[in-house]
């Protein structure tokens, strides 16, 4: 990465500095060093012209970054499970290429054999458009036993314009074959949830039935006032038959502050939950929308809370403009993370990146300095996998 002679600051968790950018991009208030110790991680990256990227599955280790052999066209949102031989994706089908809708697939990365796990089918409207759908973010269960993954619904009108449509459906299936096990919830829609904050990431609790996303929660600003935010709600088996999968416990609660110079709520979401592999913290992005109708860049934190008390810090604060792409832990004390520059169209700070933008970092668990994954520096979505394991034999075998 360029230009490593960063100043360090000495509160990181309100830090103010604005040095140059890294490599151009980002603005961050903390020292970056490079790690030297062998790492491996599974990671998005776009390749070819940035204005028509192709997206593209790599693989890190020890400084050396491959290409993972899926075979699928623009696959997108890896996610690894946590014994490390599952990624699933979401993309185009390749026995239907020109179809609108994309699905979810599993690759095991120790055979190398790819099957489907969820067929999305682009159905006809009567008015002569279309309802196509996406699989987003996933996750694997830590027995490897279930995926819990978002699918965006979209619709076009006859003339191929967007409609109302973009509804978010948190659904749990089967990870030997996609039997779909319960509809977790449908969200607002993108006509209500204008942050796009619902369902953003998904981190199963290690060694349960339950995992952790966000979702709206009814709230009140600082003037008592009733509001609804994305906060990390946990999810378990515990609903009826038909529909096991229902909301079990509020894990974080959003923010909201009335703003007398602007009219407005300067609101705050919460995004990218990811629990450490022993369970005992979690881990995720609290991100800031100084404008409810989005006319300014959010400011995102990184948060890292204990789960039996719920009590936490900001371990990192990052300059507005640069939004989030995922979250991961390394192992129990140190995360790694991916951040891009928000995308902007007609003054409008929407809720994504400029894929091309999106750089990768580490950082301890209890706050410190940014480090990079060897031979990684731009990415998304980021998985680290688990440390190889070790196998003791004694003199006798």
């Amino acid at each position: 990465m360029a230009n490593r002679s960063r100043r360090a600051c000495s509160n990181k968790a309100t830090c103010p500095c604005t040095s140059g950018p890294a490599a151009g991009l980002l603005t961050i208030c903390l020292l970056l060093v490079s790690g030297s110790a062998t790492a491996e991680l599974i990671f998005g990256a776009t390749v070819g012209n940035s204005s028509t990227p192709d997206f593209r599955i790599f693989r890190a280790t020890g400084g050396n970054v491959t290409q993972v052999p899926l075979n699928l066209s623009q696959p997108m949102f890896p996610s690894l499970s946590p014994s490390g031989n599952l990624l699933v994706i979401s993309s185009p089908d390749p026995a239907q290429p020109l179809e609108a809708s994309q699905d979810l697939f599993a690759f095991n990365l120790t055979t190398g054999q790819r099957r489907k796990l969820w067929d999305n089918v682009t159905q006809s409207l009567p008015g002569g458009g279309f309802l196509f759908a996406t699989p987003m973010w996933s996750a694997t269960s830590s027995n490897g036993q279930r995926v819990a993954f978002v699918n965006q619904t979209s619709a076009t009108s006859g003339g191929n314009d967007p409609v109302s449509g973009g509804v978010r459906q948190l659904r749990v299936i089967r990870a030997s074959d996609g039997f779909e096990i319960g509809l977790a919830e449908i969200g607002n829609g993108s006509a209500l949830d204008l942050f796009q904050s619902e369902f953003v990431g998904i981190s199963w609790q290690p060694g349960t039935e339950f995992f952790a996303t966000p979702a709206y929660l009814n709230i009140t600003n600082n003037l008592g006032q009733p509001l609804a935010a994305a906060g990390i709600v946990l999810y378990g088996p515990v609903g009826p038959p038909g529909q096991p999968y229902v909301r079990a416990q509020i894990l974080t609660l959003p923010s909201a502050v009335f703003d007398p110079n602007t009219g407005s709520n300067i609101i705050s979401t919460h995004a990218y939950p990811a629990f450490s592999p022993n369970g005992q913290q979690l881990a995720f992005f609290r991100i800031t929308f100084p404008l409810a109708n989005m006319a300014a860049p959010a400011q995102a934190d990184l948060i890292v809370i204990s789960t039996a008390t719920g009590n936490g810090q900001v371990i990192a604060s990052f300059n507005p403009g640069f939004f989030p792409a995922g979250l991961s832990w390394r192992n129990n004390a140190n995360l790694v993370f991916s951040l891009g520059t928000q995308f902007q169209a007609g003054g409008i700070f929407t809720s994504t990146i400029i894929p091309s933008s999106a750089q990768i970092f580490t950082i301890p668990s209890a706050g410190g300095s940014l480090g990079q994954i060897p031979g990684v520096a731009h990415g998304l979505f980021p998985n680290a996998e688990p440390p190889s394991e070790i196998i003791f034999r004694n003199r006798f075998e």
